[in-house]
């Protein structure tokens, strides 16, 4: 409980001092109406609807002007989408062909990434019943001294399949990336330790930081984290509400490019 406490105070400080989405503007987004992915029994597909948590017209309406301010808030993203790979050495989960992919920029030593990591991304996660794929990409800031071995000590998890138990345990730990922590994470996982040393000290491990902390330098991010939505980039910290009205919009799109 004492670590969580730690973890969450400078997430405090930045919805505080205003360093993410205003204060007024998160306060609407949590009235914003959720989709919900739902299972037809007679096709079988996944069909997306969108129910109302309300009925009210005037509740409705409400609504869906939050919606759009949010919207608003992410048009030019909308319209400047990048092309962002994804290759088998970036840890994914969730289903290869959903129809949302989200890229996460993200450093181990950043308390705000932790917070989105867990919790935020989770709960999209659940909103969409799982059919959200998500995928991690290091982007460790060289003023944070250990986020680079902390990313090293992830891929090296990865390499045995155990990426994002060993992910949740760096960030929900406000020592998880110490060097004695990671070690014991590691054999608290099981990990085999002779193979995870070697591997997080490969010149495979590093290249691959290095390749993805330069694409995100390219993309011109200078903070983390960093979230791509199927080529909508939402840089900072935003609430579930958020993401919805997003992932909203382009499931929209991609119905009328499907008619």
């Amino acid at each position: 409980m004492k670590n969580s406490i730690y973890l969450l105070l400078p997430v405090l400080f930045w919805l505080v001092t205003g360093c993410a989405a205003t204060n007024q503007e998160t306060a609407t987004a949590g009235k914003v109406f959720a989709p919900r992915a739902v299972e037809s029994k007679a096709s079988g597909k996944k069909n997306y609807v969108k129910t109302r948590q309300t009925a009210h017209p005037e509740k409705a309406a409400g609504e869906k002007s939050s919606q759009n301010k949010i919207l608003k808030r992410f048009e030019a993203a909308f319209n400047n989408r990048i092309q962002e790979p994804v290759s088998p050495l970036n840890p994914s989960r969730g289903p290869l062909d959903a129809p949302i992919t989200i890229i996460q920029y993200s450093s181990f030593q950043c308390p705000v990434c932790g917070y989105m990591a867990t919790g935020v991304m989770k709960e999209v996660r659940d909103h969409y019943n799982g059919n959200i794929r998500l995928v991690f990409k290091n982007y460790p800031l060289t003023y944070q001294k250990r986020a680079l071995s902390a990313a090293q000590a992830a891929l090296a998890a990865h390499k045995q399949g155990k990426f994002w138990e060993f992910h949740n345990r760096l960030y929900t730990d406000v020592r998880g990336t110490q060097e004695r922590m990671m070690l014991k994470s590691a054999a608290h996982l099981g990990l085999n330790i002779d193979q995870f040393n070697q591997d997080r000290h490969s010149k495979e491990t590093a290249a691959q930081i290095a390749a993805e902390t330069a694409r995100a330098a390219e993309l011109g991010f200078s903070d983390v984290p960093v979230f791509i939505v199927n080529g909508v980039v939402m840089d900072g910290l935003f609430p579930k509400e958020y993401f919805v009205a997003v992932i909203d919009k382009l499931l929209a799109e991609s119905e009328q490019v499907g008619r």
